[in-house]
């Protein structure tokens, strides 16, 4: 059965069948699917908080007893209540879940913030008809309504854009260190706290520039730079293997173990200790698609030549 925004909202307002329940309940615990999934639900969410709003108030209606109660009701009484604020709950949870609106003074027009918890992945589409997924751990915002003469989005994170063409607007990904300029074309912005900060294009040609000077570099298909407070520098790559986790794969492509636990810790949003410091600086060669979180923890261990230890959303390398 596929988690989607339905099944979700069935879940939160008490409408699902108990194999429905299992299911959520399954995936909320399992935590580590790597499936993309579409943030938002085809209606506004004007549409959902009416809808919302209106079960709650008939079942307030329907079920809440008066003050007149006959005696021998209060166990109905206080699980009807109960069943209320239950929706009260899912209500509040279901509109966490979209995408947060605010309107900020002095900003037009308003921005949406998209946030994407570790463990996840997403997919969205902009005002324009670009479309971006985000990687776990990742924040994007951008106006409800671009301006007229530009399109200008947030990236706190990582994100694959595919950029619709307008060359009467072009658009802009500003990242921590730099800012992102095209026309039209697929690119990979990532900007984690921890790691260099990097663009890498697929397809087309992008302007890169720090955030720090006026220094820019121009960027085509498998070029990447990279940025670091005052320095940009950019090299040939691979832009698949950049783009990797896109496809759903866990790449460590030679680096540390511990430049490679946050990247596990974002991808199944569970937390990883080195209790052997000497395993830090190991280096690691792996690929994973469609592992699991235990598969991984065991196949590095194998690499490492060490223990390990998982449970829940904890883990470990070494015997300290």
């Amino acid at each position: 059965m596929d988690i989607d925004h339905k099944l979700l909202e069935k879940y939160w307002s008490g409408r699902c069948t108990p194999e429905e329940k299992l299911t959520v309940k399954a995936w909320m615990e399992k935590g580590c699917s790597h499936d993309q999934y579409e943030l938002r639900s085809k209606r506004s969410e004007q549409e959902i908080k009416e809808e919302l709003w209106e079960r709650i108030a008939n079942n307030s209606d329907n079920n809440l007893i008066s003050n007149g109660q006959q005696p021998g009701m209060k166990g109905s009484y206080w699980a009807k209540v109960a069943a209320v604020l239950s929706l009260f709950i899912g209500a509040a949870w279901l509109l966490m879940f979209y995408p947060v609106e605010k309107e900020y003074k002095n900003q037009t027009p308003a921005y949406t913030i998209v946030t994407v918890p570790d463990g996840k992945r997403a997919s969205l589409d902009l005002p324009d008809g670009s479309r971006v997924t985000l990687n776990a751990g990742s924040k994007l915002s951008y106006p409800k309504q671009f301006e007229a003469d530009s399109r200008q989005v947030k990236l706190d994170g990582e994100g694959f854009f595919e950029v619709k063409k307008d060359h009467k607007r072009p658009f802009y990904v500003k990242a921590n260190q730099s800012t992102v300029q095209v026309l039209g074309t697929r690119f990979n912005v990532k900007s984690v706290k921890g790691h260099v900060e990097s663009v890498t294009v697929e397809e087309g040609k992008v302007n890169v520039k720090n955030n720090s000077n006026t220094e820019s570099v121009l960027l085509t298909a498998n070029m990447q730079a990279a940025i670091q407070q005052e320095n940009i520098t950019k090299i040939s790559v691979d832009a698949n293997r950049a783009i990797a986790w896109k496809r759903g794969e866990l790449l460590l492509d030679n680096i540390s173990l511990s430049q490679a636990v946050p990247e596990i810790e974002r991808w199944y949003g569970i937390k990883i200790t080195i209790k052997d410091q000497k395993l830090a600086q190991k280096r690691i060669k792996a690929s994973f698609t469609n592992a699991n979180s235990n598969e991984v923890m065991h196949d590095l261990a194998t690499i490492l030549n060490t223990t390990y230890t998982i449970k829940n959303k904890e883990a470990s390398f070494g015997n300290k």
